[in-house]
């Protein structure tokens, strides 16, 4: 029993191989050819892509550099801007504090005079 296994086994491999072996046949030199150069055509679309990829880098890091030097050309300005208006600011102040004393000092003054005319008028006649 155990030989008509053991045959039976080697048997079915050797049908199993030799069914393989007959379905292929060798290819010709044209296929070949063809199967090598899809190989290289999907190295060359790679490449192509990767060219394309980094074209688009380069004018986004040149759009980028212009962008930022103009951003840092438009701040420089603002600040400029800033110092110009604190300057008038600080100005605007002096000039506001200057006529608040002025204010105080007329009020003052005033305030004198209106005094002064007062004890003038208390004083003796001046027709007498």
């Amino acid at each position: 029993m155990n030989k008509i296994l053991s045959f039976a086994i080697i048997l079915a491999g050797a049908l199993l191989i030799s069914g393989c072996a007959t379905g292929s046949r060798p290819s010709t030199a044209g296929e070949r050819i063809t199967a090598r150069g899809d190989s290289i055509s999907e190295y060359g679309d790679a490449w192509t892509a990767g060219q394309h990829m980094t074209d688009r880098g380069q004018a986004m890091v040149e759009r980028g550099t212009s962008d930022a030097d103009q951003a840092r050309r438009r701040l420089a300005d603002a600040r400029a801007v800033i110092t110009r208006e604190e300057q008038s600011l600080r100005e605007a102040e002096s000039a506001r504090t200057e006529g608040q004393r002025m204010m105080a000092e007329g009020t003052a003054e005033m305030a004198r005079a209106e005094a002064e005319y007062a004890s003038l008028r208390r004083g003796p006649s001046a027709t007498q």
